[in-house]
């Protein structure tokens, strides 16, 4: 399995390695692609881990047989303060204009991302919301300012991983 993030997440990108260094193949490596459409040049960073059929069961949890990620129905279940953590270092991010935080849903169905809300609301106390992000039928869930999560966000992504 590959893993890769940009380069302003290589701190987060080495923590996941200490944690799955029993399983890390390749170590952390930097790098760069040339975005034919934009001419722009994208780093990047990525660890590849070994493949174990055990583990599969996880995969099957949040994708289809095709590869596209989704919500599955009991996540009020499997979410807990940790994984919720995680995925926010994985697809938060704070918006400086507004103040909030975000957190990409942009390729969940719109019945998804209500459960999501109504799960994030009931099981953690969260103010969310989902908004749309620009693009047709997708949205992202927000945190407005005022909440006590959005004040976690404000130095970007220099957190620092135990």
């Amino acid at each position: 399995m590959t893993i890769r993030h940009s380069k302003d997440q290589f701190n987060y990108l080495q923590h996941i390695q200490v944690l799955f260094e029993p399983f890390i193949v390749q170590p952390l490596s930097l790098g760069s692609s040339l975005d034919p459409r934009t001419k722009e040049t994208y780093y990047w960073c990525n660890l590849h881990t070994l493949y174990f059929k055990c583990l599969l069961y996880y995969r099957t949890l949040f994708y289809d047989e095709a590869g596209v990620k989704h919500v599955p129905t009991n996540i009020d279940k499997l979410l807990t303060p940790v994984g919720l953590a995680y995925w926010f270092s994985d697809d938060g991010y704070f918006h400086k204009a507004s103040g909030g935080l975000y957190l990409s849903t942009n390729s969940f169905s719109l019945a998804e991302i209500e459960l999501l809300v109504k799960v994030l609301n009931k099981n953690f106390d969260l103010d969310c919301k989902a908004q749309k992000c620009g693009l047709k039928d997708q949205r992202v869930l927000y945190f407005r300012p005022s909440h006590p999560l959005a004040g976690i966000g404000t130095r970007g992504r220099e957190t620092s991983y135990p």
